[in-house]
């Protein structure tokens, strides 16, 4: 801790007390709804979501920790869900080895279990990754609407209905990642505050709090 600080066990004693509380998600969901005020009213119903792989130490649990075989990274999966104005409204995060369908559904359904949480959103934009129809139907009935980028590999244009059908997908790609570079942002920004670019803490709950402090700071900034 720097020398002008107190104590470094009543630093964290009030942290703690803030996490605990969730005082952090409701400052969030007050400058989210300040942030919100001038957009155009189907803006305000879209959430983004994207997952990002993070390092993380030895001093993190095993249980909570994985591997990503495809980005070669040891540690955790943290999502965000961000308005299409890049103002974070959750955060949760997952063991890295997790699917990113099975951490998506279960870090909504526990943000949508919350008082804290915002009812106005109705559709999430989510990338290739994330194309599901069972999970569509299972985000249908907490009142949320999948729209995933399609992937065009699998259909081999032969007749005229595969060209409208790929030509379908193609716009509706184009139209989603008009909106989808937001939560990449997001991720730059965060990339910025040094203790966010590895896990260094004990529990999963501190590091989502240390992410949300960084979000509220971003928010005052604006």
């Amino acid at each position: 801790m720097p020398l002008d600080f107190p104590p470094w066990i009543s630093c964290y004693l009030y942290f703690r007390k803030l996490r605990v509380n969730k005082v952090f998600d409701v400052i969030q969901k007050k400058l989210n709804l300040f942030f919100s005020k001038g957009l155009s009213i189907p803006l305000k119903h879209i959430l983004v979501t994207d997952p990002q792989s993070v390092r993380c130490t030895n001093m993190l649990k095993e249980k909570a920790k994985g591997r990503d075989d495809h980005k070669k990274i040891k540690g955790l999966k943290r999502f965000v869900l961000c308005t299409v104005t890049g103002i974070v409204e959750k955060v949760f995060t997952t063991p890295a080895n997790t699917s990113e369908k099975v951490g998506l559904l279960t870090g909504v359904t526990e943000y949508y279990h919350t008082k804290a949480r915002n009812k106005q959103f109705k559709c999430i934009l989510a990338d290739k990754g994330f194309e599901s129809k069972p999970l569509a139907n299972q985000l249908q009935r907490l009142g949320l609407t999948l729209y995933s980028m399609k992937s065009t590999k699998r259909i081999k244009p032969k007749t005229k209905w595969d060209y409208e059908q790929n030509n379908l997908h193609n716009y509706q790609n184009k139209q989603i990642s008009k909106l989808r570079w937001i939560v990449e942002q997001v991720f730059a920004h965060l990339d910025n505050f040094r203790r966010l670019i590895i896990c260094y803490e004990r529990t999963t709950q501190s590091h989502e709090a240390f992410v949300k402090l960084a979000c509220i700071r971003l928010m005052v900034r604006k």
